[in-house]
């Protein structure tokens, strides 16, 4: 099981001026705020944790499709290091890894941060990284939630068929009890998908099986039991 999220940083919504103490104090726990109070890169901190938080939320529903997104749940634990003062551009571009620590539960995020956007993607750790991810800007900056969909699910199934060596047109995204799944020729496939858009950024991630006869899933529900790098980027 896997969960991905981007966060636009071009997007207004995420600028300092659109986020108060109070969203701060309902979304984050005290060391995550003291985190970010003391980074010399707020924004960066704080949209790492927001994007940890979703990519981790996105993966447990596929455990319990009834599980509510409560922020303050998701608790993340940051990169070893954090941008000095005067340094986040810097230190802002690149990858790291950290924790996110849902009741039981622990889960590895792995976090792209280049200028424009935050990229988390959350997995199980005995689970291998995803086959494929990747990341695309539409160009249009009026484009709809609707168009921002259509476009992740064609990036997706782009990506997909290049990697099953199968038609993409023979593909097919479908959600149950909102969580996607991908179908080849009317049938649920046994692959892992998170799609994630915000702004006018769009992103994926996906997991294959090894073998086109062994796609068809046997699960015939939303939710999965929970058992105890590869990653190809389009650069935004």
């Amino acid at each position: 099981m896997i969960g991905n999220d981007i966060v636009d940083l071009r997007d207004p919504d995420t600028r300092p001026s659109a986020r108060t103490a109070a969203f701060d104090a309902r979304v984050f726990t005290r060391a995550e705020r003291e985190r970010i109070d003391a980074s010399g890169d707020s924004v960066r901190e704080r949209w790492l944790a927001w994007s940890a938080k979703e990519a981790a939320y996105k993966l447990v529903r596929q455990y319990d499709s009834g599980t509510i997104f409560v922020p303050r749940r998701f608790e993340v634990e940051f990169p070893a290091k954090s941008p000095a003062p005067g340094e986040g551009p810097r230190r802002s571009q690149g990858r790291s890894q950290g924790w996110v620590r849902f009741d039981a539960l622990s889960l590895l995020c792995d976090w792209v941060c280049v200028d424009g956007f935050i990229h988390a993607l959350c997995r199980l750790p005995s689970e291998r990284v995803p086959d494929c991810v990747g990341f695309e800007r539409l160009v249009d900056p009026g484009a709809s939630p609707e168009d921002l969909g259509r476009g992740v699910r064609r990036l997706a199934l782009r990506a997909i068929g290049r990697g099953l060596e199968v038609d993409e047109t023979k593909l097919e995204i479908r959600k149950r009890e909102r969580i996607p799944g991908i179908w080849f020729e009317g049938r649920p496939l046994a692959a892992d998908l998170s799609l994630s858009h915000h702004g006018t950024a769009m992103a994926f991630a996906c997991r294959l099986p090894s073998r086109l006869d062994a796609l068809v899933s046997t699960s015939q529900g939303g939710s999965r039991p929970l058992d105890g790098d590869s990653r190809v980027g389009v650069p935004l």
